[in-house]
């Protein structure tokens, strides 16, 4: 995903700040995801966590725009937290942040992640996915969408590979 941003779109001020809270458990991808909203004027960081527990309390108390998070941690509590802010009053914007496992793919798919992005995308295809999925949009890696295209040719459209093909004709 090649995203390219013209020097009229850096220069111009934010129309608003996207509130992000970040849940991932490597520090190293936290202190990553830090610092590429450190360096953006339109997208804050309000929280972040590096276990499940008690984080679903810590996001609807911040009522962040966005929630950048891996699934796979404590177990798979992550996927139930992306289930669970999908359900929220108002439902609040889910950006997975993981490897590349399509157990992981389908998972937060199937949870109704609002975004997908594998855990080596560049800081600005990290920031524009953020953009987008706060604005309301989808967001699926390329990776992950040929495999999930590949699924559906297949007939191999289990209930998450539909929800799939729902994000990527509206992302």
């Amino acid at each position: 995903m090649s995203i390219a941003v013209s020097s009229a779109a850096r220069v111009a001020p934010p129309s608003r700040q996207v509130r992000v809270f970040l849940l991932h458990h490597h520090e190293l991808i936290r202190c990553g995801v830090r610092s590429v909203l450190d360096g953006c004027d339109d997208l804050a960081l309000v929280g972040e966590a590096a276990v499940a527990s008690g984080a679903t309390a810590r996001i609807a108390a911040l009522r962040p725009d966005v929630v950048v998070l891996d699934t796979r941690m404590d177990g798979g509590a992550g996927v139930e937290i992306c289930r669970a802010l999908g359900v929220c009053v108002p439902p609040v914007a889910t950006l997975v942040l993981a490897a590349d496992d399509d157990d992981t793919h389908f998972a937060a798919i199937d949870a109704g992640a609002t975004g997908f992005l594998l855990d080596q995308v560049s800081a600005g295809e990290l920031a524009q996915g953020i953009r987008r999925v706060a604005d309301g949009l989808s967001v699926l890696d390329p990776a992950v969408t040929g495999r999930v295209l590949d699924r559906l040719r297949q007939g191999q459209a289990l209930p998450a590979v539909r929800r799939v093909a729902g994000i990527a004709a509206h992302g």
